[in-house]
C-alpha cells in the first residue's frame, strides 16, 4: 500500500509569441499523457511523504507536416494530507 501509479490523457496547445506579446504562431491543439510513479516513505495517520517520478509529453501538428513533441520528466518529494 506504499507504491502507487498514476496516469492521464489530455491536450495542449502550443503558441510563440514576441517580446511585445504578439502572437506570431501556434499548433494545432495536440495530445497529451501523463505517467507517474511514487513510494511512499513516511505514512502517518492524516499524512503521507512520498517520492515520485513523472513524466509528461505532447505532441502538437504545426501543419506543412511538421509536428513536434515536448516531454518533461521530473522527480519530485511530495507530502499529501488527508
Amino acid at each position: 500500500d506504499r507504491f502507487w501509479l498514476k496516469g492521464g490523457l489530455g491536450a495542449g496547445q502550443f503558441s510563440l509569441t514576441d517580446p511585445n506579446g504578439d502572437r506570431v504562431g501556434e499548433s494545432e491543439t495536440g495530445a497529451a499523457v501523463l505517467l507517474g510513479a511514487g513510494y511512499e516513505i513516511m505514512q502517518g495517520q492524516s499524512f503521507a511523504l512520498d517520492v515520485q517520478a513523472r513524466l509528461a509529453a505532447v505532441r502538437y501538428d504545426f501543419g506543412g507536416g511538421i509536428t513536434e513533441t515536448f516531454t518533461n520528466t521530473s522527480l519530485n518529494l511530495g507530502f499529501n494530507w488527508y
